[in-house]
């Protein structure tokens, strides 16, 4: 019989697993070199024999094993760099995030305010700016049937 325990995990933040992240890398990290350095001292007074296969091969194996702890280091780092990037990337894309939906806001709640030019809201003032254009292009000013939008309505 298989009995599951399942314990309530108490979530953590990126920042905290960040932490206990690196504690990992750390770890890792020493105890990998510690191994390295016992291998490093082995493979220094290695004397490669190809006449005993066997002993060549286990002689090899060990070179090899070296060479993946060096190789577990280096990814190790890159792991850890890689981690570290993605948090800024998405603090970069949580704080553009934030600056759009402000901005948003803001327009939604008509507070930006624009460079415009005309401040002027009287409306005779813009009619006799039509006016005049209309005068200066020589052009026959708009009647009121031509401003109907239904058909009906011109004859009234």
């Amino acid at each position: 019989m298989n009995q599951t325990v399942i314990h309530d995990a108490t979530p953590t933040s990126v920042t905290e697993d960040l932490v206990q992240l690196d504690q990992t890398f750390d770890d890792a990290r020493a105890r990998r070199a510690m191994v390295a350095k016992v291998l490093e001292t082995q493979i220094q007074e290695l004397k490669m024999d190809f006449s005993e296969p066997r002993q060549a091969e286990v002689q090899l194996q060990l070179v090899n094993t070296y060479l993946g702890l060096l190789k577990d280091n280096e990814a190790g780092v890159s792991r850890r760099v890689n981690a570290k990037l993605r948090k800024s990337d998405a603090d970069s894309q949580n704080k553009y995030s934030a600056s759009v939906a402000e901005l948003l806001a803001k327009v939604s709640s008509g507070q930006m305010i624009f460079n415009v030019g005309v401040t002027s809201t009287d409306v005779s003032d813009h009619s006799s700016k039509i006016e005049q254009a209309f005068e200066r292009h020589k052009l026959d000013p708009v009647s009121e049937t031509e401003l109907r939008m239904d058909p009906k309505d011109v004859g009234v």
